[in-house]
């Protein structure tokens, strides 16, 4: 069911002991979407991990240190972000979750699988929606915060080179 940004703002407020879930092949857009998120969620004393991404490459594992959740964790609520379609997750994360309580996504072809999910397809990048998400549950933005953000902007616009690029971009990532 779709829903508004400031509903998934109270819905996260409103929980503790989340999964953030993050897909196949993982770029610096969904593993900076997740940190970003997992960080501001634990800067708000809730308990959050990632879950554990098997195609993770030592190019993010900076982004990611000390977030990992482990293999028998058992989460209360799941988040996806950067994932647009349920086919996209990792094997481990589709067996393991039959239902994700929250999708967060800014692609047009989102599949709107969550029991709540969020797209915004004007973003550039899930980094800017989770940007707005930290910023909404009054985080403040840490340097661990920013540099995952700031990647996940900058990966999903070929460094503020592509067409997607907006003046919001610019923004989020000066903020960074």
């Amino acid at each position: 069911m779709r829903t508004t940004f400031n509903q998934i703002t109270e819905l996260l407020r409103g929980q503790d002991d989340i999964v953030i879930l993050t897909h196949k092949r993982p770029d610096g857009d969904t593993l900076g979407s997740a940190a970003a998120l997992c960080r501001g969620l634990r800067q708000l004393g809730k308990t959050a991990h990632l879950w554990p991404n098997p195609d993770l490459t030592p190019r993010f594992e900076a982004l990611t240190e000390g977030l990992w959740a482990k293999e028998d964790t058992k989460a209360a609520y799941v988040c996806a972000v950067d994932i647009a379609d349920r086919a996209l997750l990792p094997q481990n994360a589709a067996e393991r979750f039959a239902d994700i309580d929250m999708a967060i996504d800014h692609h047009p072809s989102f599949k709107d699988y969550g029991i709540v999910g969020y797209c915004r397809p004007e973003a550039a990048g899930c980094g800017e929606i989770i940007y707005d998400l930290l910023m909404a549950l009054g985080c403040t933005l840490d340097k661990p915060m920013a540099d995952a953000v700031y990647t996940a902007v900058a990966t999903d616009t070929g460094c503020f080179c592509f067409s997607n690029t907006t003046p919001y971009t610019h923004t989020v990532a000066a903020a960074c």
